[in-house]
């Protein structure tokens, strides 16, 4: 009588004479079976799959601004609000620099960084303007004129006395950008990048960046006391994360967090999370199965034939 499988099936006619099947036929069998349940799951998980594929774009943003860690910046000719001209020269700052990125166009996530920020300038009281100063960079070059970025840094700051916005051609935009550690790409809506916040020593380096439109105060008080003692490397190497910024706590907050328009606040983003916790359960399943069907099963079967003979 042929051997029954635990699943139902008999055994193959090969093994019905007193042999076991071989291990490439038990392998491709567990494969086959693995294949189908693989194709069942991401059938179930198709959305947040792909909101895991967005992330890899995010993650790459992410690791762009932690290497500019301890980066000094360069030279560039900059437009302000009012359409003067002036030079940011990291080898000649006065005090350290509170970067923010915005776009005048955009109606969401920009604003709530930029209104974080202005309310921890109100409560630093007289060090915002002595200790430290604002800089924001409008980068939609085509569109951040000066006249916009006036009405916009108007409704974001109230005056100018110690924040000023920027703009630039699109050549000195995209190398100030990259020295900073900023990523930005057009997208339907507008543009897709980061929200972080630098903050520039007053030696010219990156000292720490800041992720998340809702803003970590105490950190970015820090980062500052750090700044105006200019303590920056300086030398391209990445800062120790916990000083610098871009440890897991923060690449958590970047990647799992997602802007809420009904309510103007982040929340953790759980399509991504799920399709995280679907991943890897895959994976273990089908892990388990070839190790659990193929070698375990398989072994138990053959020695079970051999005693039958």
């Amino acid at each position: 009588m042929p051997y029954i499988f635990p699943q139902g099936e008999p055994l193959p006619a090969a093994a019905a004479g007193g042999r076991c099947p071989s291990l490439p036929g038990r392998v491709l069998r567990a494969l086959i079976t693995s294949g189908a349940v693989l194709a069942a799951a991401l059938q179930l998980c198709a959305a947040p799959a792909q909101a895991a594929m967005d992330r890899v774009a995010v993650l790459r943003a992410f690791e762009k601004a932690k290497a500019s860690v301890g980066r000094r910046i360069g030279i560039y000719n900059l437009t302000d609000q009012r359409g003067r001209r002036l030079t940011l020269d990291g080898s000649s700052l006065e005090r350290p620099i509170v970067v923010s990125y915005a776009y005048t166009s955009c109606g969401d996530t920009c604003p709530t960084i930029l209104m974080e920020l202005k309310a921890y300038f109100d409560e630093a009281g007289a060090d915002y303007g002595t200790l430290f100063e604002a800089m924001t960079i409008g980068f939609d070059v085509e569109r951040d004129t000066p006249e916009r970025l006036e009405a916009y840094g108007r409704m974001m700051a109230g005056d100018f006395s110690a924040w000023t916005f920027v703009t630039a051609d699109g050549r000195t935009m995209a190398r100030l950008t990259s020295d900073l550690g900023f990523t930005f790409e057009p997208a339907p809506s507008g543009f897709d990048h980061p929200n972080m916040v630098t903050v520039i020593g007053r030696d010219g380096a990156v000292v720490r960046q800041l992720f998340g439109a809702e803003l970590d105060r105490a950190a970015l008080a820090a980062a500052i006391e750090e700044a105006a003692g200019g303590e920056g490397e300086g030398d391209g190497r990445e800062a120790e994360d916990a000083a610098s910024g871009g440890g897991p706590p923060d690449l958590i907050k970047f990647l799992c967090y997602t802007y809420d328009e009904e309510t103007g606040t982040y929340r953790l983003d759980y399509n991504f999370l799920m399709s995280v916790v679907v991943g890897v359960g895959i994976q273990l399943f089908m892990i388990y199965f070839v190790i659990h069907h193929v070698f375990i099963k398989g072994s138990r079967r053959a020695a079970r034939l051999r005693r039958e003979r």
